[in-house]
């Protein structure tokens, strides 16, 4: 079984079991929940326009908006570009047009004036999670309320597909792109998973931020492909 039919099988086994837990505000997302409302996020991506190999740059706290959303990319094909929130404004600039990104979605507390003249700047759409009768036209929202559709999860994605681009400064303070394919970080999570005994019993404690590889993929991905 190849790293998306895996995938793909894990909230058919798993729907009713509890996967992640926001501590903050006490919601949970079972894995059946999760799927749900990632098809719901990914049909809106899709009604928007946004197709396989489109990049989007996430710039969020840790939170269930951003794990959805991670999901509906990773449902969709769509690749996601995180940027750390202790970037500056000229790194975050610097992302955005390295990366050709179609769009950056923000939060309330990120949505500066500063970071949206910066997105005006690289003609970069601005996403976010609100109020769908919001009338702001430079902001597109997205809604979170589930809305039940037919989205058929990584339809015409294929194993060499990006997922994510991570950005690291690296020995200069250039930020520098890191592309990881579907095979790539799936396998070796499954991989890794399966060398130390990772099991439905373990739990993660997510103490880091999901804008870095350490967060997305020791906390987020691993604990998910690994079925914990």
């Amino acid at each position: 079984m190849n790293s998306i039919q895996w995938l793909k099988e894990i909230p058919k086994k798993n729907k009713s079991r509890t996967f992640i837990v926001d501590e903050v505000t006490g919601e949970e997302l079972t894995f059946g929940g999760l799927h749900e409302f990632s098809c719901s996020i990914a049909n809106q991506l899709s009604n928007l326009k946004f197709k396989k190999n489109d990049k989007i740059c996430v710039l969020l706290p840790n939170s269930l908006d951003c794990v959805k959303f991670y999901f509906a990319c990773l449902y969709s094909g769509i690749v996601v570009v995180p940027i750390p929130i202790t970037s500056t404004n000229n790194e975050i600039q610097q992302i955005l047009l390295k990366s050709n990104a179609k769009s950056i979605l923000l939060d309330n507390k990120s949505s500066s004036k500063s970071i949206i003249e910066i997105c005006k700047q690289t003609k970069t759409k601005v996403l976010t999670f609100g109020n769908p009768n919001n009338k702001t036209k430079s902001i597109i929202h997205l809604d979170r309320k589930l809305n039940k559709n037919k989205f058929i999860p990584f339809r015409n994605v294929s194993l060499n597909d990006p997922i994510v681009i991570i950005y690291t400064s690296g020995t200069t303070s250039e930020p520098k792109a890191v592309v990881h394919s579907f095979q790539n970080i799936i396998d070796n999570a499954r991989y890794f998973g399966k060398e130390i005994h990772i099991t439905k019993r373990n739990r993660f404690f997510n103490i880091l931020s999901l804008m870095y590889l350490g967060g997305y993929y020791n906390l987020l991905l691993l604990p998910y492909v690994c079925e914990a």
